[in-house]
């Protein structure tokens, strides 16, 4: 197993003149920067660095906003991959609505609507290897629930699945190319809280055009109703909000089993649970 600790003495031996700082990595990766590049470093697999290097090349220009000119090395002692740093602060939802937002908001809505006005037939014949799509597999109630019990009571978890169980089975809308992971911690902005700069596209692919959205969504929903308004005016295309849900919870589920299956994750687990999965399942009793 990749180790934080590992990865740090090797950056040190490598690059003994410069200044070295752990930045981040809680899912698949830990994260550097060293002087002003930064390192991400795979706990598995280096072939989806290889991909997103492919994918970054092939949108650079056909997005407005700055995106990593990524290298990818697989001949040292750990694979890593590499580019510059971005300038910008990464950002939350809800400290962004507690002021102005509406430029990030316009922002936020042409960089999706740039991203998804991309063909697939384009993407896909210079990126094969670039996922086909978000699959989304019915978890098992008994094994959910085994998982929630101690933070959910059971009549409140039959209402969640029953939601959950229902948003499996309805049929998907249309599919665009999407980031996959849109948050402000995969984005940056500038201090007048401008869009300046989209990282970390490991997890882009198709999915159904409202993925994107549910990653706004808060106790009020004031920024994901922006975003998605401008969205809307942008592109003509109409985002069903109770789907932009549906995805939500079809996402927390999964989550939900992944931090107790994925070795990897179990030191987050309980942090994530309380402050973040739980939360959000509240929303749907």
């Amino acid at each position: 197993m990749l180790l934080e600790k590992d990865v740090a003495a090797f950056l040190e031996e490598k690059y003994r003149n410069q200044k070295i700082k752990f930045i981040g990595g809680i899912w698949s990766s830990f994260a550097f920067l060293v002087g002003d590049q930064v390192f991400r470093f795979p706990k598995e697999d280096v072939e989806e660095y290889k991909t997103e290097a492919q994918l970054l090349k092939f949108i650079r220009g056909r997005i407005s906003f700055p995106i990593p000119d990524l290298s990818v090395f697989t001949d040292q002692k750990y694979p890593y991959s590499v580019h510059k740093y971005l300038e910008g602060s990464i950002w939350s939802v809800k400290e962004i609505e507690k002021g102005e937002f509406a430029e990030l908001a316009r922002d936020a809505a042409r960089f999706l609507h740039e991203l998804h006005s991309i063909p697939m037939d384009e993407i896909s014949a210079a990126v094969p290897t670039v996922k086909a799509k978000f699959k989304r597999h019915q978890h098992n109630k008994d094994v959910i629930y085994g998982y929630l019990k101690d933070h959910v009571p059971f009549d409140d978890f039959n209402k969640i699945y029953e939601k959950y169980q229902s948003a499996c089975q309805q049929t998907p809308g249309d599919f665009v190319f999407c980031h996959g992971d849109f948050t402000g911690t995969n984005s940056l902005i500038s201090e007048d809280r401008r869009l300046a700069g989209v990282i970390d596209w490991t997890t882009s692919g198709w999915a159904e055009r409202e993925y994107e959205f549910w990653r706004f969504l808060t106790d009020d929903n004031i920024m994901a109703k922006a975003v998605i308004a401008e969205y809307e005016k942008l592109s003509g295309a109409k985002i069903n909000f109770d789907r932009v849900m549906q995805i939500l919870l079809m996402d927390h589920i999964s989550v939900v089993f992944h931090l107790n299956t994925a070795e990897r994750l179990f030191p987050f687990r309980e942090s994530l649970m309380k402050d973040y999965i739980i939360p959000h399942l509240k929303w749907f009793i």
